[in-house]
């Protein structure tokens, strides 16, 4: 009988490790036109040790070796906190300014963007998230992932940059350090467990990050 239970708690044991090893994660695609927005659900068991970013911009070498070419658009990424339609917004990172991402060739700006989830230990804790990744001309049309976006109010099919650049519609897109992470669309309710999550004040951090101004 003790031989069982020490079987059994050993098992726990070793899935909860297998659960918690954080991992990264590495997406590529395209965007249908300037309105389109790309969705990514990613799971962390510790906050700070987290990191999203994008190539779609000025390119280089995404977690998984591979070489990304610049010229996409001009990415903003929103993030949610949870999941379906009523995951409140949090925060949105547009450019970087740490100096991390590769400046576009062409045009010499670092615009794509860059969160690290590090400097924000006390907002951002274990549980499920939801990025959106943008033309930066696109918002969230309200406070929860449900409510859609509003649009891009950029016209023609070479989705110009802020300077007017002509881009193309690639991106790709890095979730580092976290225990498991999904490209696609927004789920239609929330996953349990993640209501409890609501309600923790993380939409006060939003003023915290460096805004864009779309214009």
């Amino acid at each position: 009988m003790r031989v069982g239970k020490f079987l059994i708690a050993a098992c726990i044991l070793a899935l909860s490790s297998a659960a918690a090893r954080a991992d990264n994660f590495s997406f590529t695609g395209n965007l249908s036109d300037v309105n389109d927005v790309q969705y990514f659900t990613f799971t962390v068991s510790e906050g700070d040790s987290v990191v999203l970013r994008s190539y779609s911009y000025g390119g280089g070498v995404n977690a998984v070796g591979q070489t990304i070419a610049a010229g996409g658009f001009d990415p903003i990424l929103y993030l949610f906190q949870g999941v379906g339609t009523d995951a409140p917004y949090i925060l949105q990172n547009g450019d970087d300014d740490t100096g991390t991402v590769t400046p576009d060739p062409v045009t010499g700006n670092s615009f794509d963007t860059y969160l690290d989830f590090s400097p924000f230990i006390d907002f951002f804790g274990p549980g499920t998230y939801t990025a959106v990744l943008a033309d930066y001309d696109n918002a969230p049309a309200g406070s929860t992932l449900g409510e859609g976006f509003t649009g891009s109010s950029l016209v023609g099919p070479n989705f110009p940059d802020s300077s007017g650049a002509s881009r193309d519609s690639h991106w790709a897109f890095d979730v580092l350090g976290a225990d498991s992470a999904s490209e696609g669309t927004i789920a239609p309710v929330p996953e349990p467990g993640t209501l409890a999550l609501l309600g923790t004040g993380l939409i006060g951090v939003a003023g915290v990050m460096r805004r864009r101004l779309f214009n």
